[in-house]
C-alpha cells in the first residue's frame, strides 16, 4: 500500500516539476518503480513486525527497534522519492 502511494506521489511530483523531454522511458519507470515496491515491501514487513512486538511487549529495547525500522522506511522512501524526482528533472 505504501509503495503503491510512493508511486503515485512521485508521479504527482513528475507531472508538477515536469521537464522539457521525458528522462525515461515507460520502461525504464517501470523497472524503478518495481524495484522500489520490491524493496519498500521488504522494509515494510520488518517495520510492521517492530510495530507488532513494539505494541506488544513495551520495553525499552522494542521501542529501539521500532524507530530503527521507522528510520529505515524514511530513509529509503526519501532515497527512492529523491531519485524519481532526479530523473524526471534530467
Amino acid at each position: 500500500m505504501r509503495s503503491r502511494l510512493l508511486a503515485a506521489g512521485t508521479a504527482a511530483a513528475a507531472l508538477l516539476w515536469g521537464s522539457a523531454a521525458p528522462a525515461q522511458t515507460a520502461d525504464e519507470a517501470r523497472a524503478f518503480v518495481d524495484k522500489a515496491e520490491a524493496d519498500l515491501a521488504a522494509t515494510s514487513e520488518y517495520l510492521n513486525k517492530a510495530s507488532w512486538v513494539r505494541a506488544t511487549f513495551i520495553t525499552d529495547d522494542t521501542q529501539w527497534l521500532e524507530a530503527k525500522a521507522n528510520g529505515e522506511w524514511t530513509e529509503k522512501t526519501s532515497a527512492y522519492a529523491q531519485q524519481a524526482r532526479a530523473s524526471w528533472r534530467r
